[in-house]
Protein backbone atom coordinates (compact mmCIF):
# COMPACT_ATOMS: atom_id res chain seq x y z
CA UNK A 1 0.00 0.00 0.00
CA UNK A 2 1.27 3.65 -0.86
CA UNK A 3 1.98 5.63 1.98
CA UNK A 4 -0.73 8.37 3.12
CA UNK A 5 -0.61 11.76 3.48
CA UNK A 6 -1.13 12.84 7.41
CA UNK A 7 -4.42 14.12 8.73
CA UNK A 8 -5.32 17.49 7.99
CA UNK A 9 -5.31 20.38 10.76
CA UNK A 10 -8.68 20.33 12.69
CA UNK A 11 -10.71 23.37 11.44
CA UNK A 12 -12.10 23.95 14.91
CA UNK A 13 -10.55 22.08 17.85
CA UNK A 14 -13.76 23.33 20.07
CA UNK A 15 -16.76 22.70 20.36
CA UNK A 16 -19.54 25.09 21.67
CA UNK A 17 -20.64 23.49 25.54
CA UNK A 18 -23.15 25.68 27.23
CA UNK A 19 -21.34 29.33 28.41
CA UNK A 20 -17.85 28.05 27.82
CA UNK A 21 -16.21 26.17 25.01
CA UNK A 22 -15.00 22.42 25.22
CA UNK A 23 -11.46 21.25 23.29
CA UNK A 24 -11.61 18.30 21.19
CA UNK A 25 -8.97 15.37 21.43
CA UNK A 26 -7.34 12.86 19.35
CA UNK A 27 -7.10 9.24 20.43
CA UNK A 28 -5.91 7.11 17.67
CA UNK A 29 -6.72 2.91 17.23
CA UNK A 30 -3.39 1.61 16.03
CA UNK A 31 -4.22 -2.01 14.19
CA UNK A 32 -1.79 -4.65 12.29
CA UNK A 33 1.82 -4.50 11.80
CA UNK A 34 4.67 -5.56 9.09
CA UNK A 35 2.92 -8.41 8.59
CA UNK A 36 -0.50 -7.66 7.07
CA UNK A 37 0.04 -7.02 3.92
CA UNK A 38 -2.34 -4.52 3.56
CA UNK A 39 -5.21 -6.08 3.05
CA UNK A 40 -6.31 -4.97 6.75
CA UNK A 41 -7.02 -1.56 5.82
CA UNK A 42 -10.35 -1.90 3.64
CA UNK A 43 -12.42 -4.39 6.35
CA UNK A 44 -11.33 -2.46 9.53
CA UNK A 45 -13.31 0.32 9.34
CA UNK A 46 -16.90 -1.73 8.10
CA UNK A 47 -15.77 -4.35 11.35
CA UNK A 48 -15.74 -0.94 13.57
CA UNK A 49 -18.83 0.17 11.78
CA UNK A 50 -20.69 -2.84 13.04
CA UNK A 51 -19.30 -2.62 16.39
CA UNK A 52 -20.22 0.98 17.05
CA UNK A 53 -23.71 0.03 15.97
CA UNK A 54 -23.61 -2.31 19.17
CA UNK A 55 -22.95 0.50 21.53
CA UNK A 56 -23.82 3.68 20.29
CA UNK A 57 -27.49 3.76 18.37
CA UNK A 58 -26.87 6.90 16.11
CA UNK A 59 -23.78 5.35 14.85
CA UNK A 60 -23.59 5.78 10.82
CA UNK A 61 -20.67 5.06 8.26
CA UNK A 62 -21.18 8.75 6.46
CA UNK A 63 -18.34 7.36 4.25
CA UNK A 64 -17.44 3.99 3.38
CA UNK A 65 -13.17 3.49 2.74
CA UNK A 66 -12.24 3.33 -0.47
CA UNK A 67 -10.85 0.07 -1.71
CA UNK A 68 -7.05 -1.45 -0.73
CA UNK A 69 -4.62 1.10 -1.54
CA UNK A 70 -6.78 3.87 -2.04
CA UNK A 71 -6.37 6.89 0.19
CA UNK A 72 -9.69 7.80 0.63
CA UNK A 73 -10.66 7.01 4.15
CA UNK A 74 -13.88 6.16 5.80
CA UNK A 75 -16.04 8.68 8.18
CA UNK A 76 -17.87 7.00 10.64
CA UNK A 77 -19.96 9.19 13.18
CA UNK A 78 -20.50 8.14 16.59
CA UNK A 79 -22.56 11.12 17.80
CA UNK A 80 -22.78 14.61 16.64
CA UNK A 81 -19.49 15.56 18.77
CA UNK A 82 -17.63 11.99 17.87
CA UNK A 83 -15.69 11.06 14.77
CA UNK A 84 -14.00 8.24 14.03
CA UNK A 85 -12.09 8.76 10.54
CA UNK A 86 -9.91 5.61 9.11
CA UNK A 87 -8.05 3.70 8.30
CA UNK A 88 -4.99 5.36 6.90
CA UNK A 89 -2.29 2.85 5.83
CA UNK A 90 0.78 2.53 6.87
CA UNK A 91 3.32 5.73 6.72
CA UNK A 92 0.22 8.47 7.64
CA UNK A 93 2.62 10.10 10.17
CA UNK A 94 0.12 9.86 13.12
CA UNK A 95 2.37 8.98 15.94
CA UNK A 96 2.35 5.32 15.18
CA UNK A 97 4.87 2.73 14.07
CA UNK A 98 5.28 2.64 10.14
CA UNK A 99 3.91 -0.64 9.87
CA UNK A 100 0.45 -0.30 11.31
CA UNK A 101 -2.67 1.17 10.09
CA UNK A 102 -4.41 4.04 11.80
CA UNK A 103 -7.84 4.99 13.17
CA UNK A 104 -8.15 8.34 14.43
CA UNK A 105 -10.78 9.50 16.46
CA UNK A 106 -11.87 12.62 17.40
CA UNK A 107 -14.11 13.13 20.61
CA UNK A 108 -14.82 16.24 23.17
CA UNK A 109 -12.03 16.05 25.97
CA UNK A 110 -14.24 15.88 29.42
CA UNK A 111 -12.00 14.83 32.25
CA UNK A 112 -12.85 14.05 35.62
CA UNK A 113 -11.43 13.12 39.34
CA UNK A 114 -8.43 10.88 38.94
CA UNK A 115 -8.99 7.36 40.81
CA UNK A 116 -9.18 6.74 44.02
CA UNK A 117 -5.93 5.22 45.36
CA UNK A 118 -6.30 1.60 45.55
CA UNK A 119 -9.04 1.10 43.73
CA UNK A 120 -8.94 -1.59 40.75
CA UNK A 121 -7.72 -0.82 37.59
CA UNK A 122 -7.93 -4.04 35.02
CA UNK A 123 -7.43 -1.62 31.85
CA UNK A 124 -4.37 0.73 33.15
CA UNK A 125 -6.84 3.88 32.27
CA UNK A 126 -6.23 5.07 36.01
CA UNK A 127 -2.29 4.49 34.97
CA UNK A 128 -2.58 6.23 32.19
CA UNK A 129 -5.17 9.53 32.68
CA UNK A 130 -3.80 9.93 36.01
CA UNK A 131 -4.67 13.60 36.47
CA UNK A 132 -8.37 12.96 35.57
CA UNK A 133 -10.51 10.02 34.20
CA UNK A 134 -12.14 10.53 31.10
CA UNK A 135 -16.31 11.08 31.92
CA UNK A 136 -19.25 11.37 29.92
CA UNK A 137 -19.02 11.11 26.36
CA UNK A 138 -15.08 10.85 26.20
CA UNK A 139 -15.48 8.12 28.90
CA UNK A 140 -17.84 5.97 27.01
CA UNK A 141 -16.39 6.66 24.13
CA UNK A 142 -12.62 5.00 25.72
CA UNK A 143 -14.41 2.13 26.63
CA UNK A 144 -15.78 1.19 23.12
CA UNK A 145 -12.00 1.73 21.99
CA UNK A 146 -10.67 -0.35 24.60
CA UNK A 147 -12.78 -2.94 24.00
CA UNK A 148 -12.51 -3.19 20.30
CA UNK A 149 -8.88 -3.37 20.47
CA UNK A 150 -9.13 -6.30 22.73
CA UNK A 151 -10.98 -7.65 19.94
CA UNK A 152 -9.05 -6.54 16.75
CA UNK A 153 -5.79 -6.96 18.92
CA UNK A 154 -5.08 -3.32 18.23
CA UNK A 155 -3.04 -0.40 20.37
CA UNK A 156 -4.41 2.46 21.63
CA UNK A 157 -3.00 5.70 21.68
CA UNK A 158 -4.68 8.10 23.96
CA UNK A 159 -4.29 12.33 24.53
CA UNK A 160 -3.75 12.70 27.80
CA UNK A 161 -3.09 15.71 29.65
CA UNK A 162 0.81 14.27 30.07
CA UNK A 163 0.76 13.63 25.93
CA UNK A 164 0.21 11.19 23.92
CA UNK A 165 -0.02 7.46 26.28
CA UNK A 166 0.35 3.99 24.59
CA UNK A 167 -2.49 1.43 26.28
CA UNK A 168 -2.72 -2.15 24.85
CA UNK A 169 -5.63 -3.90 26.53
CA UNK A 170 -5.02 -8.00 27.34
CA UNK A 171 -7.03 -9.43 24.62
CA UNK A 172 -7.54 -12.10 27.10
CA UNK A 173 -8.64 -10.61 30.05
CA UNK A 174 -12.02 -11.03 29.85
CA UNK A 175 -13.35 -14.63 29.13
CA UNK A 176 -17.27 -14.25 30.44
CA UNK A 177 -19.85 -14.97 27.90
CA UNK A 178 -23.62 -14.42 27.54
CA UNK A 179 -25.92 -16.61 25.18
CA UNK A 180 -28.96 -14.09 24.40
CA UNK A 181 -32.07 -16.27 23.15
CA UNK A 182 -35.82 -16.43 23.24
CA UNK A 183 -35.68 -19.77 24.18
CA UNK A 184 -36.09 -20.94 27.67
CA UNK A 185 -34.23 -24.32 29.19
CA UNK A 186 -35.89 -25.66 32.32
CA UNK A 187 -33.08 -26.79 34.74
CA UNK A 188 -33.46 -30.42 33.59
CA UNK A 189 -32.70 -29.81 30.06
CA UNK A 190 -30.23 -27.16 31.12
CA UNK A 191 -28.19 -29.47 33.07
CA UNK A 192 -28.36 -32.61 30.70
CA UNK A 193 -27.43 -30.55 28.07
CA UNK A 194 -24.54 -29.07 29.42
CA UNK A 195 -23.66 -32.80 31.48
CA UNK A 196 -23.18 -34.11 27.57
CA UNK A 197 -20.05 -32.16 27.12
CA UNK A 198 -18.81 -32.05 30.76
CA UNK A 199 -19.96 -34.58 33.65
CA UNK A 200 -19.31 -32.37 36.57
CA UNK A 201 -21.67 -29.41 36.12
CA UNK A 202 -24.04 -29.94 38.54
CA UNK A 203 -27.36 -27.64 40.11
CA UNK A 204 -26.00 -24.49 41.90
CA UNK A 205 -26.17 -24.91 45.56
CA UNK A 206 -29.45 -23.81 47.34
CA UNK A 207 -28.46 -22.47 50.39
CA UNK A 208 -29.84 -23.16 53.65
CA UNK A 209 -33.37 -23.19 54.62
CA UNK A 210 -34.60 -20.23 56.35
CA UNK A 211 -36.04 -21.29 59.57
CA UNK A 212 -37.46 -18.04 60.65
CA UNK A 213 -36.28 -15.14 63.20
CA UNK A 214 -33.87 -16.10 66.15
CA UNK A 215 -35.78 -17.23 69.29
CA UNK A 216 -33.74 -14.07 70.89
CA UNK A 217 -35.41 -11.49 68.37
CA UNK A 218 -38.36 -9.82 70.00
CA UNK A 219 -40.44 -7.62 68.05
CA UNK A 220 -43.28 -5.41 69.57
CA UNK A 221 -45.68 -5.46 67.60
CA UNK A 222 -48.95 -2.58 67.73
CA UNK A 223 -52.09 -3.88 69.57
CA UNK A 224 -54.59 -5.97 67.72
CA UNK A 225 -58.31 -5.70 68.73
CA UNK A 226 -60.56 -8.99 69.70
CA UNK A 227 -61.86 -10.22 66.34
CA UNK A 228 -65.36 -11.79 67.05
CA UNK A 229 -66.11 -15.31 65.75
CA UNK A 230 -67.58 -14.20 62.40
CA UNK A 231 -64.24 -12.14 61.61
CA UNK A 232 -62.34 -14.91 62.73
CA UNK A 233 -63.98 -18.07 60.47
CA UNK A 234 -63.66 -15.37 57.46
CA UNK A 235 -59.86 -14.81 57.73
CA UNK A 236 -59.17 -18.62 58.44
CA UNK A 237 -61.37 -19.26 55.01
CA UNK A 238 -58.90 -16.53 53.18
CA UNK A 239 -55.97 -18.39 54.65
CA UNK A 240 -56.86 -21.66 53.58
CA UNK A 241 -58.14 -20.64 50.42
CA UNK A 242 -54.67 -18.85 49.77
CA UNK A 243 -52.54 -22.05 51.01
CA UNK A 244 -54.73 -24.08 48.56
CA UNK A 245 -54.04 -21.89 45.26
CA UNK A 246 -50.04 -21.86 46.39
CA UNK A 247 -50.20 -25.62 46.78
CA UNK A 248 -52.25 -26.22 43.65
CA UNK A 249 -49.95 -24.07 41.28
CA UNK A 250 -47.04 -25.29 39.73
CA UNK A 251 -43.73 -23.19 40.68
CA UNK A 252 -42.64 -20.95 38.37
CA UNK A 253 -38.63 -20.22 38.52
CA UNK A 254 -37.68 -16.61 37.47
CA UNK A 255 -33.88 -18.31 37.25
CA UNK A 256 -31.03 -20.70 38.35
CA UNK A 257 -27.49 -21.46 38.06
CA UNK A 258 -25.71 -24.46 37.20
CA UNK A 259 -21.81 -24.90 38.66
CA UNK A 260 -18.83 -26.29 37.17
CA UNK A 261 -16.13 -26.79 39.21
CA UNK A 262 -12.65 -26.45 37.89
CA UNK A 263 -10.68 -26.89 41.34
CA UNK A 264 -7.24 -25.06 41.27
CA UNK A 265 -8.37 -23.06 37.81
CA UNK A 266 -11.57 -21.77 39.58
CA UNK A 267 -15.42 -21.94 39.08
CA UNK A 268 -17.71 -21.53 36.32
CA UNK A 269 -21.33 -20.79 36.64
CA UNK A 270 -23.88 -20.52 34.25
CA UNK A 271 -26.63 -18.49 35.14
CA UNK A 272 -30.16 -18.93 33.63
CA UNK A 273 -32.60 -16.17 33.70
CA UNK A 274 -34.72 -13.36 32.07
CA UNK A 275 -33.34 -9.95 30.94
CA UNK A 276 -36.20 -7.19 29.85
CA UNK A 277 -33.28 -4.95 28.88
CA UNK A 278 -30.74 -6.86 26.50
CA UNK A 279 -27.62 -4.85 25.19
CA UNK A 280 -28.12 -2.91 21.84
CA UNK A 281 -26.04 -5.96 20.30
CA UNK A 282 -29.00 -8.60 20.87
CA UNK A 283 -32.13 -5.78 20.73
CA UNK A 284 -31.62 -4.50 17.27
CA UNK A 285 -32.78 -8.10 16.24
CA UNK A 286 -37.14 -8.33 16.18
CA UNK A 287 -37.09 -11.58 18.17
CA UNK A 288 -35.29 -9.84 21.33
CA UNK A 289 -37.37 -6.70 21.39
CA UNK A 290 -39.61 -8.57 23.60
CA UNK A 291 -36.63 -9.13 26.23
CA UNK A 292 -34.75 -12.52 25.76
CA UNK A 293 -33.10 -15.67 28.27
CA UNK A 294 -29.49 -14.55 28.85
CA UNK A 295 -27.49 -18.08 29.47
CA UNK A 296 -24.52 -16.08 31.55
CA UNK A 297 -21.27 -18.43 31.61
CA UNK A 298 -19.03 -16.79 33.77
CA UNK A 299 -15.44 -17.53 35.42
CA UNK A 300 -14.49 -17.12 39.79
CA UNK A 301 -10.96 -17.28 39.81
CA UNK A 302 -9.74 -18.64 43.55
CA UNK A 303 -8.36 -15.06 44.04
CA UNK A 304 -10.70 -12.95 42.38
CA UNK A 305 -8.84 -9.67 43.82
CA UNK A 306 -6.44 -10.75 39.98
CA UNK A 307 -9.23 -9.87 38.24
CA UNK A 308 -8.51 -6.57 39.55
CA UNK A 309 -4.56 -6.23 38.20
CA UNK A 310 -3.80 -4.44 35.04
CA UNK A 311 -0.92 -7.79 34.94
CA UNK A 312 -2.14 -10.68 36.87
CA UNK A 313 0.15 -13.12 38.54
CA UNK A 314 1.12 -16.35 35.75
CA UNK A 315 -0.88 -18.49 37.76
CA UNK A 316 -3.92 -16.57 37.30
CA UNK A 317 -3.45 -16.21 33.66
CA UNK A 318 -2.88 -19.95 33.23
CA UNK A 319 -5.98 -20.53 34.90
CA UNK A 320 -7.88 -18.30 32.88
CA UNK A 321 -6.58 -19.66 29.68
CA UNK A 322 -7.72 -23.18 30.34
CA UNK A 323 -11.19 -21.92 31.62
CA UNK A 324 -11.81 -19.99 28.86
CA UNK A 325 -11.56 -23.21 26.64
CA UNK A 326 -14.05 -24.96 28.36
CA UNK A 327 -16.38 -21.65 29.02
CA UNK A 328 -16.24 -21.23 25.08
CA UNK A 329 -17.71 -24.91 24.38
CA UNK A 330 -20.80 -24.58 27.11
CA UNK A 331 -21.12 -21.45 25.77
CA UNK A 332 -21.20 -23.00 21.79
CA UNK A 333 -23.20 -25.94 23.23
CA UNK A 334 -26.36 -23.75 24.54
CA UNK A 335 -26.21 -21.81 21.62
CA UNK A 336 -26.43 -25.12 20.08
CA UNK A 337 -29.33 -25.94 21.84
CA UNK A 338 -31.34 -22.39 21.98
CA UNK A 339 -30.07 -19.99 19.48
CA UNK A 340 -29.87 -16.46 19.36
CA UNK A 341 -26.73 -14.13 19.66
CA UNK A 342 -23.38 -14.85 21.92
CA UNK A 343 -21.58 -12.03 23.24
CA UNK A 344 -18.63 -11.29 25.25
CA UNK A 345 -17.81 -9.45 28.14
CA UNK A 346 -18.43 -6.49 26.33
CA UNK A 347 -21.62 -7.12 25.35
CA UNK A 348 -19.69 -7.40 21.65
CA UNK A 349 -21.01 -10.32 19.34
CA UNK A 350 -19.29 -13.66 19.02
CA UNK A 351 -19.31 -16.03 16.30
CA UNK A 352 -20.19 -19.52 17.98
CA UNK A 353 -17.50 -20.85 15.66
CA UNK A 354 -15.38 -18.69 17.23
CA UNK A 355 -15.62 -20.26 20.46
Amino acid sequence: MSALRPLPAEPDDTLHAGAGRQRRVRHLLVLGGADDGGEIARDDLLDLADLAACRFPSATLTTGPGPVGDVTPGVLTLSRHTTVVGPYGPGAGLRAPSTAHVVDVLVPRERGERALAGSGDPDGLSRVFDAGLPVHEEARVVAWLLDVARRLHGTLVLATDAGPATLTPDPDAHVDLTVHSDVWLDPEAALATLRALDARVVYAPDGTDWDGPPETLRIQGPAISVLDDAARAALHDEADAFDIHTLTTPEQRTGYALHLDLGDDGLVAVEIGGEEHPPLSVSRHAWASAGTIAYRVRWFPLDDLELLEENPAPGHRIARTRAAERMGQLARTLHAAVGGVVTDAADLPVHPEDL
